[in-house]
């Protein structure tokens, strides 16, 4: 929404005696040309604007006396004013066409500012300059409320559209309006129009009462052609030969024809044996106990069951039956659905798709993921980072604790060593003298610092003393849980 510019103090606000008019006239002559200068030199017209509400007002001229400046103001054809540079001005009151001037049709202000395009003024508040050097200033829009109400009511001949020239919105007049309703209505533009004229007969306007030429008829048009003698032969040849017939009544024409025969063309057929195509038609699965005559306790449907079954409708039934229990097979009665079951069968077999399915073809080779080659997984490590020194033997089992801060080991030594990650060992624990330690596992989580280890037919746990004394005293309260109250020393170990 554009800002509406400040507004000037009224014209006639500030006003002058007549006796100081003869003493500035040609000041003021002078002035106001270099007042068209500056309009005309002014890269930023807003500066204009709001300069006028800053000056001080002459105190001289606002305690004139009014009773003795009453009559000579109502004389005066002008009135005068202050401009941007404290400057007196006298503007003289516009003419209005209507009233003042025989001429009917002249128009608001007009914009002079030629082929400028009107986006060079989207940041200023005013879209150009009149004749007398005045700034035309953009229409003011109103909020969208208003904006909503104005478009709800719409005026007579209203476009949508806004003229470049003025900024103002712009309106048709009723002969336009007429004239683009008959436009889009394809009639008449205007009254008297004939789309239709008569045709002017530029040549034919001249009657002629005698024929171009006296000559009289040709023989020829009163002997018969000899072609259409030949043609006429022709037709009466084939009459003769039977060719052309005799038009007949659909009615003579069934009865001229023999009758129809018919042949069997699979009279003579032979059984054949069937081929490797043959697509044999699907089984039907295998009766399961649920259709025994005496199933389990479980496949007999409660009264609850039974009741939801009967309240569903046929469509909506996982099954068609409901599993029954009789002491013998002689007591099983007929089976009321049979010949619906088998009507459906045979349209099964009738409407069901038979396609030939093909064996894939597929090498078992190209299902199994192509392994990188060991060149593409260079550099390889070529530095040994830390070296962990401690065992006697082999080193058969390795774990991380959950933090990831320790390191578990176990080997033919029959001991459980705990390292730091620098290669320090920090705890170690002799666990069997005859049997090597085969698995170390920590408990994965991180709120205790339990460690398990197996040695032979035996399972040990143990609390190493490197965590803190929360994590210790939980550890030990699950160990001393699961063995019944047993305490677990610190740094000891039980099986």
């Amino acid at each position: 929404m554009a800002r509406s510019a400040p507004k000037r103090k009224n014209p006639s606000d500030i006003e002058v005696s007549e006796d100081e008019f003869d003493g500035h006239l040609e000041g003021v002559l002078s002035q106001s040309e270099d007042e068209d200068g500056d309009f005309e030199s002014d890269g930023e017209p807003d500066l204009d604007d709001g300069s006028s509400d800053d000056l001080p007002e002459d105190p001289d001229e606002d305690e004139e006396d009014p009773e003795e400046n009453g009559e000579d103001n109502k004389e005066r054809p002008y009135k005068i004013v202050t401009d941007a540079n404290g400057g007196v001005r006298y503007e003289y009151e516009e003419i209005d066409p209507v009233y003042d001037s025989d001429d009917s049709d002249a128009q608001g202000p007009v914009n002079t500012i030629g082929n400028i395009p009107l986006s060079f003024y989207d940041s200023y508040p005013h879209i150009g300059y009149d004749i007398n050097g005045k700034k035309i200033m953009r229409p003011a829009t109103g909020e969208a409320l208003d904006a909503l109400l104005d478009s709800i009511e719409l005026p007579k001949g209203w476009t949508g559209l806004t003229d470049p020239e003025t900024g103002k919105p712009l309106n048709l007049s009723q002969e336009e309006l007429e004239l683009l309703r008959k436009l889009q209505m394809n009639e008449v533009p205007e009254d008297g129009y004939d789309p239709y004229p008569d045709m002017v007969p530029y040549f034919t306007s001249i009657e002629e009462k005698m024929p171009l030429s006296a000559a009289p008829e040709p023989k020829r048009r009163f002997v018969p052609s000899k072609h259409e003698a030949k043609r006429v032969a022709q037709l009466v040849r084939a009459i003769k030969e039977g060719k052309i017939q005799a038009y007949k009544p659909p009615e003579e024409k069934e009865n001229a024809d023999e009758e129809e025969t018919y042949y069997d063309i699979w009279a003579n057929e032979e059984p054949q044996d069937r081929g490797v195509m043959h697509v044999p038609a699907p089984k039907l699965a295998p009766p399961g106990y649920d259709l025994s005559y005496n199933p389990p306790p479980e496949y007999l449907p409660t009264s609850e069951e039974k009741k939801a079954w009967e309240d569903q409708d046929p469509e909506e039934r996982e099954k068609e039956y409901l599993p029954q229990k009789y002491d013998a097979l002689r007591r099983v009665p007929g089976y009321g659905e049979f010949v619906k079951e088998r009507f459906e069968r045979c349209l099964d077999l009738y409407l069901a798709p038979r396609v030939r399915k093909n064996r894939l073809n597929i090498d078992p080779n190209s299902l199994l993921p192509k392994l990188p080659r060991p060149e593409e997984l260079k550099p390889f490590p070529s530095l040994c980072q830390t070296i962990f020194r401690g065992h006697d033997g082999r080193v058969r089992t390795v774990s991380f604790s959950p933090d990831g801060e320790w390191i578990a080991s176990g080997g033919d030594d029959g001991k459980v060593r705990v390292w730091a990650l620098n290669g320090h060992q920090e705890w170690s624990a002799k666990l069997s003298s005859e049997e090597p330690v085969q698995v170390v596992r920590w408990r994965p989580v991180k709120d205790t610092f339990i460690l398990a280890a197996a040695a032979g037919e035996d399972l040990f746990f143990a609390c190493p003393p490197l965590a803190s004394d929360a994590v210790e005293k939980a550890s030990r309260d699950v160990l001393d849980a699961g063995f019944e109250g047993r305490p677990c020393q610190m740094g000891t170990t039980r099986n």
